[in-house]
């Protein structure tokens, strides 16, 4: 829907799965909207990676083929985004968590010519309707689920208004907190958590024992801060992301 094969990458697109992923006490899954259009760097794109694991009969040729498309997505990363580096900052360096310790879903799998998944439901279609990426993560098992921007937290919450709107509230906890206790007060509050009753309740129904957090973007701009504000909600993440 809505994708030229000769300018898209086409099909879903798998997204990290950290090999220490399932070891974890706490597991975290990062939750984004949809693949960007964009090419891939390597010649080949997906399709060398992808057709090997959906040809694989034995469970050896499986881990091959899966390993391999994740160490594609691990050269590929540094070049995701107008910005270069600000996936890297935000999702590896600020939040607190390894890399090998995380995983990613996209709500949308495949990628959309313009970017425009507003068109048609197509997040929807994915994700309540085909059941793709909902598997996906039901299968992750995560403990905590980071949903990273504005959509992607406006489609699993009952009322979003912006990111603004979340951080004036909790810029004025932290003050407080700092003045009455420190900044190792900090460290005992759990400030981006989404209360369970904003979860929409088709959602938390399959995920009854999961916590919500939400936080900025890689793509924020950075010359308006959105970007920095961004880091600062992966680093107060980062105070409880194993608790």
């Amino acid at each position: 829907r809505n994708i030229s094969q000769n300018t898209v990458v086409k099909g879903g697109q798998p997204r990290l799965v950290g090999k220490n992923y399932f070891c974890q006490k706490t597991r975290v899954c990062l939750i984004l909207i949809n693949p960007g259009k964009a090419h891939t760097q390597s010649e080949g794109g997906w399709d060398k990676y992808l057709n090997p694991l959906k040809s694989s009969n034995t469970l050896e040729e499986k881990k091959i083929a899966w390993n391999n498309i994740q160490e594609f997505i691990e050269d590929e990363e540094p070049d995701w985004g107008t910005i270069k580096g600000n996936w890297i900052k935000l999702y590896y360096e600020s939040l607190g968590i390894k890399r090998s310790d995380l995983s990613m879903v996209n709500i949308m799998m495949c990628a959309e010519d313009s970017n425009d998944y507003k068109i048609a439901p197509t997040l929807n279609e994915c994700f309540s309707k085909e059941k793709k990426s909902l598997k996906i993560i039901q299968a992750l098992k995560p403990n905590k689920v980071i949903l990273s921007g504005g959509e992607a937290i406006k489609f699993f919450c009952k009322k979003f208004s912006s990111l603004t709107a979340l951080r004036k509230p909790r810029d004025n906890l932290i003050q407080k907190i700092i003045s009455s206790r420190g900044e190792e007060g900090l460290k005992e509050m759990e400030f981006q958590r989404i209360p369970n009753s904003n979860i929409k309740d088709h959602i938390k129904k399959e995920f009854p024992n999961t916590s919500f957090y939400w936080i900025g973007h890689y793509a924020a701009r950075t010359s308006t801060g959105d970007f920095d504000e961004a880091i600062k909600d992966a680093v107060f993440f980062s105070f409880n992301s194993k608790s």
